[in-house]
């Protein structure tokens, strides 16, 4: 996936030309979830989070993943060019009872960008952000599969796993 500028920044415009039809090879979307850090100004989602552990799952997930989008409290599942302004909320300050419909609501607009595609769905998130997601999966998602290749590592084990697993040159 490029890394500089996105001509089409709706979601589903953009998935239907790198899904590949159900019953051939799973598409990998990897799903980062953002950060506390952010720039002062509006800026696309993807240059907004600054901080070291986005920058770095940001950078593996567009290194290795067939599409890439962020998982935000505030706005669910964000194009990385769409241009948000700054914010300050997370999932803990989401009530507990609206988490599974803030994963429904990430889900859908999975199914919408990518209709009837087998999907390797690779968080790149914390489990604030997982489990709603995982809460909210239903019969319709059948033909996806959820990897979390950082479950069970603290900050700095992250950053280690992504330095370990670059694709290139760190």
């Amino acid at each position: 996936m490029s890394t500089t500028e996105d001509p089409r920044p709706d979601i589903a415009a953009r998935a239907v030309d790198v899904a590949p039809p159900l019953g051939t090879s799973e598409l990998e979307v990897a799903l980062v979830g953002c950060g506390k850090l952010k720039a002062k100004r509006r800026s696309p989602a993807r240059d907004l989070y600054i901080g070291l552990p986005f920058r770095l799952a940001m950078r593996h997930a567009t290194d290795t993943a067939d599409d890439v989008h962020i998982l935000s409290a505030l706005h669910g599942l964000l194009n990385p060019f769409t241009k948000v302004d700054p914010y300050d909320f997370s999932m803990v300050q989401l009530p507990p009872d609206k988490h599974l419909a803030w994963g429904q609501r990430v889900l859908y607009t999975l199914r919408i960008a990518y209709p009837m595609q087998r999907l390797r769905v690779v968080f790149y998130a914390g489990q604030q952000y997982i489990r709603p997601i995982m809460k909210a999966v239903t019969d319709e998602d059948c033909y996806w599969t959820f990897v979390d290749p950082l479950m069970g590592l603290d900050l700095f084990q992250r950053i280690r796993w992504f330095k370990d697993n670059a694709p290139g040159p760190f």
